[in-house]
């Protein structure tokens, strides 16, 4: 997939407004079937680091939605790659976040890593 700039844009703004809305069907629509996610928040909540496949990611953000209810991301920044994109973003804490996402020819998530500030 090529992304633009808009796209790119477009796909983070709507990638934060489902995460704000709580909404887990609109959150899991950003991502492929066979995906995979490495995150140091997935290891501390299931005891791994790497998610694979949907229905693991759903277990995962559905327990991450659970654990914290006042859940709110604020977007800082959208870096554009070939196919891939980063996200940059703030949590309701003020604790910054960037998740690495390689989309697929639909506009999927196929692979995401995700990286958290030092404190």
């Amino acid at each position: 997939m090529t992304l633009t700039p808009e796209t790119a844009t477009a796909f983070a703004h709507d990638w934060i407004a489902a995460w704000n809305a709580r909404d887990l069907v609109r959150i899991l629509g950003h991502y492929a079937e066979d995906v995979h996610v490495t995150s140091p928040i997935a290891a501390r909540l299931t005891g791994r680091a790497d998610v694979h496949g949907k229905p693991a990611l759903a277990a995962y953000f559905r327990e991450g939605l659970a654990r914290y209810p006042n859940l709110h991301f604020r977007l800082e920044h959208v870096f554009l790659g070939d196919a891939s994109l980063v996200l940059g973003y703030a949590n309701q804490d003020g604790a910054h976040a960037a998740e690495f996402m390689r989309l697929d020819e639909r506009g999927q998530v196929v692979r995401m890593i995700a990286h958290y500030a030092a404190a």
